[in-house]
């Protein structure tokens, strides 16, 4: 969710771990602090409502409540940050669902539990009565406050059987029953559904939801596009499979149903990806089922919204990074530079204090036994206030003015292409071509004189030629690209090693979240907030059957 995950660190309780073992728990503590005092601010909270979300589902770890040194004993400051995101939401009319994200011991073998590879909740009672007890706690200090309608009693608990879910579910159905008689209790699905519980009412359960987490073309359940989200949305080929057979199934249970976690945008394109958005939530209200989407934020070393990233909210686009598209974005591309898939700027201004040279970079390359093959042409930057042109042969119908670099195997170049096919949409006569097999990445470079106070107008078109595990990206970086170095955007979300990296790095990356300029996934927002006769895509309005 931050751009930091490496093999060394992939979870919350390894960052931990490490913050403890080099500074101290008092320390960490405080590191977490800044961390959650950043990541979410006043700011994101009229962001979320901005969309008209009506109810967030927040997630948070076992110790973010009890003291992990003394078990079943709060923190001293233990409603610290469940508090303030409740009254945020108040504030708003956002309603709340309570997510234990993380259970004491790991409900399952993946990361998103707090700790990846442990999975100790099922097979340690010591764990399962501290959730007992912590959910007491929590519906002790929320069940009379209004805006929160929900408790998510464990996300994806999918470390034990489908039956022994249930059983424990239950169990923690009754631990909040003991201090809490109206709240709704949310049960969790398996992974493999919901078969094994019985029907609430059979079993004497009031006001009991069902959660599931649904993602079509993500995680082996087919391929992103627009053809796997219409299958499951209506209903499959023979009209009884994807939400209908779900709408069966809650109907015999007779139960609410939240879709937990759903991902509808990512990689779909702006306007295709905002339509299956919305038409998704529509879907899923038809049915009066409610729905929150992951994720609200996402933050990423490169930044911007490109094809579609899983975070409705994200960083800009880094420093130095023009243009970026990729074959898992939007594979085939042919556009112009300004509305590349993977990232674009049509202007800039650059923060200099006095004229500068700098290097613009055409940076192209594969990977993992892939292909490249893209075409450029009419690259251009123009000085906005003078109408300069600052790129030498942006035609390409020569190499004058470019030199070439490779970071590991270098792509072959072919300036002055005339062939039809290889032409990008907009093109002039002979384009650039550069290709490649396995594993290539570099490119061509040239220096350009940038002014401060100016601003500058980046244009250009460029086309994969069917490519695979293949990327485009053009950049203006400060020094002369040297062979067997990559080129990267500038931006402080770049990983750092938490294991050796100073504390003012660390407090630096987290101030970031803070301050870092957003990239709003603007026609997400625009399709989710616009009445039901003004969106350009109309879904199939009919009664669910």
């Amino acid at each position: 969710m931050m751009a930091q995950s490496t093999e060394s660190v992939n979870d919350q309780c390894t960052l931990e771990r490490i913050f403890d073992e080099r500074f101290g728990f008092a320390e960490r503590e405080r590191l977490m602090d800044m961390f959650r005092d950043n990541w979410i601010q006043q700011r994101d909270w009229d962001l979320i409502e901005s969309f008209g979300f009506n109810v967030v589902r927040l997630p948070f770890i076992w110790n973010l409540i009890e003291d992990e040194h003394n078990p079943m004993t709060l923190r001293s400051d233990a409603w610290q940050y469940l508090d303030e995101a409740i009254q945020q939401a108040e504030l708003r009319g956002i309603y709340v669902i309570l997510d234990l994200h993380g259970a004491i011991g790991a409900q399952g073998w993946e990361h998103h539990s707090g700790c990846a590879n442990k999975n100790l909740y099922w097979s340690t009672p010591e764990y399962q009565a501290r959730t007992e007890w912590l959910w007491r706690q929590i519906a002790g200090r929320y069940k009379d406050r209004a805006a929160v309608v929900a408790y998510g009693v464990l996300n994806e608990p999918w470390g034990t059987s489908e039956e022994n879910l249930a059983l424990e579910a239950i169990d923690l159905y009754h631990a909040i029953r003991s201090v809490d008689s109206e709240t709704i209790v949310v049960l969790p699905g398996h992974a493999a559904g919901l078969d094994a519980y019985p029907k609430p009412e059979d079993t004497g359960q009031t006001n009991v939801a069902f959660e599931m987490h649904f993602y079509p073309g993500i995680f082996g359940w087919g391929e992103i596009g627009e053809a796997v989200h219409r299958e499951w949305l209506d209903c499959g080929e023979d009209g009884k499979a994807g939400v209908c057979e779900w709408h069966k199934k809650l109907t015999q249970l007779n139960a609410a149903f939240l879709i937990g976690e759903f991902q509808p945008w990512t990689g779909l394109g702006q306007e295709l990806g905002a339509n299956i958005t919305r038409e998704t939530y529509d879907r899923y209200a038809s049915y009066g089922w409610a729905a929150t989407a992951w994720s609200y934020k996402l933050i990423s070393s490169q930044g911007g919204q490109g094809n579609g990233t899983w975070g409705l909210v994200t960083n800009a686009p880094g420093d130095g990074l023009l243009a970026k598209a990729d074959t898992w974005a939007c594979a085939d591309w042919d556009s112009e530079l300004q509305n590349a898939c993977g990232g674009a700027r049509q202007s800039f201004t650059p923060n200099i204090q006095t004229t500068e040279t700098y290097f613009l970079v055409v940076k192209f390359g594969s990977c993992c036994e892939g292909h490249l093959d893209v075409s450029l042409d009419n690259l251009s930057l123009i000085e906005e206030s003078s109408g300069r042109e600052l790129v030498v042969n942006g035609g390409f119908g020569s190499s004058s003015g470019w030199q070439s670099w490779h970071h590991t195997t270098a792509p072959n170049i072919e300036f002055a292409n005339t062939t039809a096919e290889l032409q990008p949409t907009g093109a002039i006569g002979a384009v650039l071509r550069m290709e490649g097999a396995k594993a290539v990445n570099g490119g061509i470079y040239q220096p350009i004189t940038l002014t401060p106070d100016q601003g500058y107008q980046l244009s250009g078109v460029f086309k994969d030629n069917g490519s695979n595990n293949a990327w485009a990206e053009i950049y203006l970086v400060d020094r002369a690209p040297t062979n067997g170095e990559d080129v990267l955007a500038k931006s402080p979300f770049a990983p750092i090693d938490f294991s050796t990296a100073p504390l003012s790095d660390i407090e630096a990356l987290f101030r970031a979240f803070g301050n870092t300029p957003y990239d709003v996934h603007q026609t997400v927002r625009h399709a989710l907030t616009i009445t039901a006769d003004e969106k350009t895509v109309p879904i199939d309005n009919s009664t669910p059957q």
